[in-house]
């Protein structure tokens, strides 16, 4: 994703090899383990709890697969198409991307902390957008962190615009990831931080940008600190 302070972003990324590659790539992990799963429930004798773990498993990557296809449909988006229902109430979009990724933060044994605002926060981006980015956002937290840790969310007022964004203690993070965080553009080599869901996350952000939103990254005692800054509705 770039993020070009002051700058008008262009109106319509276009769709090119390197933003292919990175979405083959992060489809071939969920569709691995759908395949695995699915090839583990076939046995007779697997007990009914595997089972019901095996389907949960499932029924994540599934829904890891329809978010990848969303975000890439969205990257054909026009302009006009990005202003329609561009209203989104930031703490409900934060609930939804928490519910989203549940299943893989008790898989890893991490606990998200989320902390709804007293009022409503109106901004004027698509919800389903929203949504998608800070799912992904999580997911970047929830690989790289240790079992037993949390990962700390929110969604606030700040000096005019919406502040949502999130907190985790990442081990061993320099300034050097922090830039190529904010530098990151579609190609071979995403940063190590993004590596498996780099394809979708590069695209929902794009679009947020596209609609007026600003990444803030800063690396915090112990740990990474990962924002989007919107425009109020």
């Amino acid at each position: 994703m770039s993020s070009r302070a002051g700058a008008q972003p262009e109106p319509t990324p276009p769709i090119d090899d390197e933003t292919l590659h990175l979405f083959c790539h992060d489809f071939r992990v969920p569709l691995t383990t759908l395949s695995a799963y699915a090839e583990l429930m076939r046995a007779p004798s697997l007990p009914a709890e595997q089972r019901r773990q095996f389907a949960e498993a499932l029924l994540n990557q599934a829904c890891r697969l329809a978010r990848m296809v969303d975000d890439l449909e969205g990257l054909s988006a026009s302009a006009g198409e990005l202003a329609e229902d561009a209203t989104a109430e930031a703490g409900a979009c934060v609930r939804a991307a928490v519910e989203d990724v549940r299943l893989s933060a008790e898989a890893r044994g991490v606990r998200v902390v989320f902390s709804p605002a007293k009022m409503p926060l109106p901004t004027r981006v698509r919800a389903d957008h929203l949504e998608r980015a800070v799912a992904w956002l999580l997911e970047v937290a929830l690989r790289r962190s240790a079992s037993n840790t949390s990962v700390t969310v929110w969604a606030c007022r700040d000096r005019g615009h919406v502040h949502v964004g999130m907190e985790t203690g990442l081990d061993s993070v320099r300034e050097s990831d922090a830039e190529a965080l904010r530098a990151f553009q579609p190609g071979p080599s995403p940063p190590d931080l993004v590596r498996g869901v780099a394809g979708p996350l590069w695209a929902s952000l794009h679009n947020l940008e596209r609609a007026g939103a600003t990444q803030v990254i800063t690396i915090v005692p112990g740990g990474l600190r990962w924002g989007l800054l919107l425009p109020p509705g």
